[in-house]
């Protein structure tokens, strides 16, 4: 954040509308810089940086003559984390009738969920095995994505047996 006023202007930081707790110098470090004679900066570094620190952030530069702000968006990626089914969960449907197993990740930006069988190839849909549509919702921690991909069985036979991934 750079600012130029006269008098000097005093920069303060802002995240989503609320002011940012400058004493935590274990999360926040704010450094002042002296830019020029009529002009100073302020840069906000953020340390451990994780899904919750996405958001607005914004400098206000404030002297007794008025005040001025700018704002910029952080996005924050986030690696995929499949959180059903879980590792080696077993599903048992009864031959001739159908079932589902559904897969859910959650990431920024969205992950995209794919059905293998047991030799490591893709699922395609055919008439018996369904791959559903993705059903994307908000965590509401920070920017993530839960994406839920549901795979329908129908009409099971023997054959169908094996190791599903998503």
């Amino acid at each position: 954040c750079q600012a130029t006023g006269e008098p000097d202007p005093t920069i303060s930081w802002y995240f989503k509308g609320a002011p940012v707790n400058v004493t935590d110098t274990t999360k926040y470090t704010i450094v002042d810089l002296p830019l020029t004679s009529s002009s100073h900066g302020s840069v906000i570094r953020i340390n451990n940086v994780g899904s919750c620190d996405a958001g607005t952030y914004t400098c206000n530069a404030t002297n007794v003559i008025s005040s001025d702000t700018s704002s910029g968006v952080l996005t924050v990626n986030v690696a995929p984390n499949i959180t059903t089914p879980m590792e080696g969960e077993e599903f048992n449907i009864t031959e001739g009738t159908e079932g589902s197993i559904r897969c859910t990740a959650t990431g920024h930006p969205v992950p995209t969920v794919v059905w293998q069988n047991s030799d490591g190839s893709s699922l395609s849909s055919n008439m018996r095995l369904v791959s559903g549509d993705p059903v994307v919702t908000s965590t509401g921690v920070g920017n993530v994505s839960s994406v839920s991909v549901e795979l329908m069985l129908i009409g099971a036979v023997r054959g169908d047996s094996g190791m599903y991934t998503c």
